[in-house]
């Protein structure tokens, strides 16, 4: 009986001269001059999915557009397509007076002072049947019909406008004019293709919108607008295109 406690008492000794403060082990085996100071960073992010076909507006409400540079995790950039909704024909005129193109946003983000250059394309194919989150937009550009300069204002108290499908809302808008033959796909069309959505879309596709060189600075655009001005019997009308909610 003795043998086995002074054998237990030699094995607690033996334990408690071998542990030592895991914290500091290999201090002593490893030099000031090859230790690595390491430091980590942490930061929230809230990321949407994409998908290039039909999205409802009640889910992505807004189409963010921009480039946002992160020192530490590369750049990220946004652009967008969208479609419109097929109106009441197309009044029966053979020209237009103008046409402005007109974005509404709620916010923008990030290098607010700086100029931005808009360019917008005419899409030249549907993407509904796009089935991809790979999808290259290029594939559905044709050609540049607009280009303007907005330098984006964070401020929420500059503009007020009311939408007739949301409710009043506190917003900013800038604007661009397009060439009159623009309007000589619509003027040329059958009444047909203003029969529904469906026709429409295969009358006129959309627009893809994108940033030329943005630098760091982010749009959160929830509208867009279309408007035709012409004459007729010597009377100024109009005749405006609104975006298709289920479809951005």
């Amino acid at each position: 009986m003795k043998k086995i406690i002074l054998l237990f008492g030699f094995s607690l000794l033996f334990f408690f001269a071998c542990k030592k403060s895991e914290p500091s082990i290999g201090d002593d085996i490893v030099n000031d001059a090859n230790k690595i100071e390491l430091n980590l960073s942490f930061f929230d992010l809230k990321t949407d999915q994409y998908f290039p076909s039909k999205i409802k507006l009640g889910v992505a409400d807004t189409m963010l557009i921009g480039t946002y540079i992160d020192e530490l995790y590369g750049n990220m950039h946004s652009d967008f397509m969208l479609q419109y909704k097929a109106g009441n024909s197309f009044p029966n005129i053979t020209s237009v007076d103008s046409i402005s193109l007109d974005f509404y946003y709620k916010r923008a983000s990030i290098n607010i002072n700086t100029p931005q250059k808009f360019l917008i394309y005419q899409l030249n194919s549907s993407f509904n049947d796009a089935d991809s989150t790979n999808t290259d937009p290029k594939k559905y550009i044709g050609d540049l019909i607009a280009s303007t300069i907005v330098i984006p204002n964070s401020s929420y108290d500059a503009y007020y406008y009311y939408h007739s499908e949301l409710d009043s809302i506190s917003c900013y808008k800038f604007s661009c004019s397009l060439d009159k033959s623009f309007a000589d796909q619509f003027i040329n069309a059958d009444a047909s293709a203003f029969a529904n959505n469906d026709t429409f879309e295969e009358l006129f596709h959309g627009l893809y919108v994108t940033l030329d060189n943005s630098i760091g600075c982010l749009f959160s655009i929830f509208d867009s607008e279309i408007t035709f001005y012409y004459t007729e019997n010597g009377e100024q009308k109009t005749y405006t295109l609104i975006t298709n909610n289920q479809e951005t």
